[in-house]
C-alpha cells in the first residue's frame, strides 16, 4: 500500500494532469499521443484523463444527437484501454484488471444499445448495392428490424448516465496507478504482448474466419492501432503509415462484424416463419459482402504483421531511444 506521502503526492500530480490537460483542450485538442520530454507516468495520465472528460462530454448528449454521441463516448474508452495495455506491465496487477474490466463494462454497456444503430447502417448499405430488393416487402422487413433492434430513448439515457458515473470514479481511481519504470520499459511488455496476441489472431482468423475469430482479430487491431497513435511522434511518418495499414484493417473488420450481427438478427426473422424471396437475396447479399471483406482484409493483415514480436518491439524501440536523444 502507498504511503501517506505518496497518496498526497499522486493526487497532486493527477489534479496537475488534470488542470494541465484541460488548458491545453482549451487552445486545441490535445494529442493523442506522447509529447516530447514528458514522463511516461504523465503521459499517460494526461492522455487517460483527456479521453475520459471527452467521453464525459460526449455521455451529456441527449436528443437526436444521442447516437453519435454514444459512438464517440465508446471511441474515447476503446483509447483509454488501449494505452492501458501499453503500460500493464508496468501497474499492478489488481490495478490493471480492475480498471480493465470497469472501462471494459461501460463500453459494452454503451454497445448495448449501439448496435441497433449498426444493423440498420449495415442493412441499409447492402440493401442499397443489391438490385432487385425494393417494395412493399422491402419496407415492411425494414420496419420490422428496426422495431426489433432499435433501443428505446429512454434505455440510451440510462446507459449514457450508468457509464458516466463510472467515468467520474474512474478519475479519482486513476490518483492510484503507479507507473515506476522510465521510457521504453514501461511500454514494451504491452505492446509486444498486443502484437503478438493480434498476429495470433491473424494467424487463427485467416484459417477459421469465424464471426468469433475475425471479431477477436478486429479488437487486437484496434488496440495496436490506438498504441501506435499514442506512440506516433518517435517517427511520425513509417508509423502513420502502419497505423492507416491498421486503420483499414479495422474498417474491413468493423463492417464484417455489423454484417455478422445483421445475418444473425436477419436469420431470427426466417426461422419465426417471415422468409420470404426479399429476405433470402439480402442474406445472399450480405455472405458475398463479408466474404469480400475477408479477402481484401488478409493482404493487409499480412503486412501489418509480418515481423515476429520481438523484431517488431526492437524496432520501435530504436525509433523511440532516437526520438528521445533528438528531443532531450
Amino acid at each position: 500500500m502507498p504511503t501517506e506521502a505518496e497518496q498526497k503526492s499522486s493526487e497532486d500530480d493527477t489534479r496537475s494532469v488534470e488542470v494541465d490537460a484541460g488548458e491545453h483542450v482549451r487552445k486545441q485538442r490535445t494529442r493523442y499521443r506522447f509529447n516530447a520530454g514528458e514522463s511516461i507516468s504523465n503521459g499517460v495520465k494526461r492522455i487517460v484523463v483527456v479521453q475520459i472528460r471527452d467521453a464525459l462530454s460526449h455521455l451529456e448528449t441527449r436528443g437526436a444527437a444521442i447516437d453519435g454521441a454514444i459512438h464517440d463516448a465508446r471511441v474515447c474508452i476503446k483509447k483509454v484501454r488501449a494505452v492501458l495495455r501499453l503500460v500493464r506491465g508496468d501497474l499492478r496487477k489488481d490495478t490493471f484488471e480492475a480498471d480493465n474490466i470497469r472501462f471494459r463494462d461501460a463500453g459494452r454497456r454503451l454497445s448495448a444499445v449501439r448496435d441497433s444503430v449498426a444493423v440498420l447502417e449495415a442493412f441499409d448499405s447492402v440493401t442499397n448495392d443489391t438490385a432487385g430488393i425494393k417494395g412493399e416487402e422491402f419496407e415492411a422487413l425494414r420496419a420490422k428490424l428496426i422495431r426489433a433492434e432499435k433501443a428505446s430513448i429512454a434505455e440510451k439515457e440510462s446507459a449514457l448516465s450508468e457509464v458516466s458515473a463510472v467515468l467520474q470514479e474512474e478519475l479519482v481511481r486513476i490518483a492510484d496507478w503507479r507507473i515506476h519504470k522510465k521510457g521504453f520499459p514501461a511500454l514494451g511488455p504491452g505492446l509486444r504482448r498486443v502484437y503478438r496476441l493480434g498476429r495470433h489472431s491473424f494467424n487463427t482468423a485467416r484459417e477459421q474466419p469465424t464471426t468469433e475469430n475475425l471479431h477477436e482479430l478486429r479488437k487486437r487491431v484496434k488496440d495496436l492501432f490506438y498504441q501506435l497513435h499514442v506512440l506516433r511522434p518517435v517517427w511520425p511518418e513509417i508509423l502513420k503509415c502502419l497505423s492507416g495499414q491498421l486503420g483499414q484493417l479495422a474498417d474491413l473488420l468493423s463492417e464484417n462484424h455489423d454484417l455478422a450481427v445483421l445475418r444473425e438478427a436477419l436469420s431470427g426473422m426466417a426461422s419465426n416463419g417471415t422468409a420470404d424471396g426479399q429476405l433470402k437475396a439480402i442474406l445472399a447479399a450480405v455472405d458475398r459482402r463479408r466474404d469480400e471483406l475477408q479477402v481484401r482484409a488478409i493482404p493487409i493483415g499480412e503486412r501489418v504483421y509480418v515481423d515476429k514480436p520481438g523484431a517488431f518491439c526492437r524496432r520501435v524501440e530504436g525509433y523511440w531511444n532516437v526520438w528521445r536523444h533528438e528531443v532531450e
